[in-house]
Formats: C-alpha cells, structure tokens, sequence
C-alpha cells in the first residue's frame, strides 16, 4: 500500500506523533529520513517553506530515488520516486 499527499503536517508537529502512532507496524512514512524535503511554501513569503506532504508505504515496500519536483499552478510540489521489490 502506497498512501502519499498533503498531510499539513511537519514531522516537528505534535500531531505528527499521533499520525506516526496511528499508522505504526502498518504503514511507514518514508519522507521522515528526508527532513528538509520542503514540499510547501507561502507564496507571500517564499523563504517560508515546510515539510507537509509525506510518502507512507507498507512494510516492505522499498522506496529509492525519492525527490520532489514542481507541479505547474499548484502551491506544493510533488513527489517523484522508484518502487523497487
């Protein structure tokens, strides 16, 4: 299982804790070991950026060559990836 998107959560929040416990033992969040994955910025104050939007994989699953990437007329960017078995 493969679960990626806007989660408007940095993995410094407190609710970030609660996600993390709620998914543990099922699903693993891949961009944690990528903390400065920035994949979000205010565009009033563009050196503003955030770690918000996380890639969450099912044990096993083994993810490489994780980088995002800008999406044209969207506020964050992307996620592009390898799935490897």
């Amino acid at each position: 299982m493969i679960a990626v998107g806007d989660f408007n959560l940095t993995p410094w929040s407190a609710y970030y804790k609660d996600m993390s416990q709620a998914f543990s033992g099922k699903l693993v969040d891949v961009t944690k070991h990528f903390p400065i994955l920035f994949t979000w910025r205010l565009f009033a104050l563009p050196f503003l950026q955030a770690h918000i939007d996380h890639l969450l994989v099912s044990t096993g699953v083994i993810i490489d060559n994780l980088q995002s990437v800008t999406i044209p007329g969207s506020d964050h960017k992307g996620f592009l990836f390898d799935i490897k078995k």
